[in-house]
């Protein structure tokens, strides 16, 4: 299969006001119910708007929530492009038995990452540093092949633990032990790695997180499946 990559900037990503609503999904019941990649489903969410020629960007913030009833960890996926997307967004999520989702507040484009683009005919994903490449030349719906990439790889669960643990001190203060630590475990690598890089003063993409084998895990991977797998 040959690869559609194209650098960064041959893409109008939309940015619009800076800001832009959102379909919240709460990452516990991700898990609960066997979705180990969130992104994966937001792509079958735009299948329909791949032929549309007004382009949509979609950014992602996870960030701890009580919007579901209790503290947790919550995925904001924002939607900047047309009123029918972010609907297609939030019906798809609705139709999962036993994932909890719904509208929610708009997330600034400061705090969010741009996570799916659609254009020219495609759905494109982040690659390699400065470009992106198209979802439907990859086996899998939505990958993250960075085992080339030029990156500071950790591998290190401890320093994980700490910087989950430092990200989540708010929590901590308002919630029980036992409902942070479900928290940590909704937790996502992208969302650790994007801490590391913050902490650090890296850029955005530098971090990588591998598994024992070595090989770069998904960004939208969760913490407690990953656990799971290794023990």
């Amino acid at each position: 299969m040959i690869e559609k990559i194209r650098p960064e900037d041959d893409f109008a990503f939309v940015k619009g006001s800076g800001a832009f609503p959102t379909v919240e999904v709460d990452a516990q019941s991700l898990e609960e119910t066997g979705i180990d990649f969130y992104l994966d489903e937001v792509c079958k969410a735009l299948e329909p708007i791949k032929g549309n020629k007004r382009p949509t960007t979609i950014y992602v913030l996870e960030s701890p929530s009580f919007n579901f009833g209790q503290a947790g960890l919550s995925v904001f996926i924002g939607v900047a492009g047309t009123e029918k997307t972010l609907e297609l967004v939030n019906a798809h999520f609705n139709s999962l038995n036993g994932v909890k989702s719904r509208y929610s507040e708009y997330i600034p484009a400061s705090r969010a990452s741009k996570a799916m683009h659609v254009e020219m005919g495609e759905i494109w994903v982040p690659y390699e540093e400065g470009s992106w490449m198209a979802v439907s030349s990859i086996e899998e719906p939505v990958l993250e092949d960075q085992s080339e990439k030029d990156t500071d790889e950790f591998y290190a669960p401890d320093l994980v633990e700490e910087i989950l643990s430092n990200d989540l001190d708010e929590i901590e203060k308002i919630t029980k032990p036992l409902r942070v630590r479900a928290a940590r475990k909704d937790a996502s690598v992208g969302s650790v790695r994007k801490t590391i890089e913050r902490i650090f003063g890296l850029p955005e993409g530098s971090v990588l997180l591998c598994g024992p084998d070595r090989v770069a895990i998904r960004s939208d991977a969760r913490i407690g499946t990953l656990r799971k797998r290794w023990e």
